[in-house]
């Protein structure tokens, strides 16, 4: 059965902002992934995981953070004029249900083709190479037309962007995946979507969270693309918005700065 929480999320996500994708949507199992797909194709990624509640903040906190400079890292090589991104949750329940606006669409597709599944795999089997994981920021790079970045270049960005994906596998959080692998990479990688546990009572929103740029999920033009134009204030995008709970974290523009480095010997 159609998990209805979700159902409602991605409905009234496509509702705001790919309205297109409703009349052909489907019923039953197929519609999460479905919705999920398309938003992703327009620069929303939808992630969901059951994190424990002894250290919750924590924990969401990072495995946001962990996609979060995934996707820094990615359009600062590639698409530099497209790294601004906004963070925040569909709802106040349990396991938070997390949406990720980018403005390089091809970037949040990327990561939910081949990133999302691939950790919420990983994670399930308790199974992690290094070979393959470089193996899946080969095809990612490729889908992105890296090719034609100089050899050291794209040698750092592959490996800074498998050691986040690493750091992603080994957090104690129970991840998720609305859609599945776009290519067969590995054996039996297909991940369906699964039932969330019950939801819980809303939490206390986090005291810091990771960082956001200027994009305002308010100015997408009728293609997709972003218009050029200031956020308006929150107050006033809160009445006009409800879904996602888009987070203000302005004082924490400076976090990525203090992430721990990253060694050559880790991959």
């Amino acid at each position: 059965m159609v998990n209805s929480r979700l159902n409602g999320i991605l409905t009234t996500l496509s509702q705001q902002y790919a309205y297109h994708l409703l009349p052909n949507a489907p019923q039953g199992e197929t519609r999460l992934r479905y919705l999920a797909d398309g938003l992703a194709n327009r620069g929303f990624l939808v992630i969901v995981a059951d994190i424990p509640a002894n250290n919750y903040d924590m924990l969401l906190k990072t495995w946001i953070d962990g996609y979060n400079r995934f996707y820094g890292i990615v359009c600062r090589t590639l698409f530099p004029m497209f790294t601004s991104v906004n963070l925040g949750t569909a709802d106040g329940m349990r396991p938070p249900v997390v949406v990720i606006q980018g403005e390089s669409p091809a970037v949040i597709q990327a990561m939910a083709d081949y990133v999302v599944p691939y950790v919420a795999l990983r994670q399930r089997t308790n199974a992690i190479s290094d070979a393959e994981i470089i193996g899946l920021m080969t095809y990612i790079l490729d889908e992105l037309e890296a090719d034609e970045l100089p050899r050291r270049t794209y040698d750092n960005l592959q490996r800074q962007s498998a050691q986040i994906i690493r750091q992603l596998i080994t957090l104690p959080v129970n991840q998720y995946s609305l859609t599945a692998m776009k290519k067969p990479l590995f054996q039996n990688n297909h991940t369906q979507p699964r039932d969330l546990p019950r939801q819980k009572p809303r939490p206390v929103p986090p005291k810091s969270l990771p960082e956001t740029g200027e994009l305002n999920p308010n100015t997408l033009n009728t293609n997709g693309t972003v218009k050029q134009e200031k956020p308006r204030p929150n107050r006033e995008r809160d009445k006009t918005q409800p879904m996602p709970i888009w987070w203000n974290i302005e004082d924490d523009l400076e976090r990525t700065n203090r992430q721990p480095p990253i060694n050559d010997d880790d991959l």
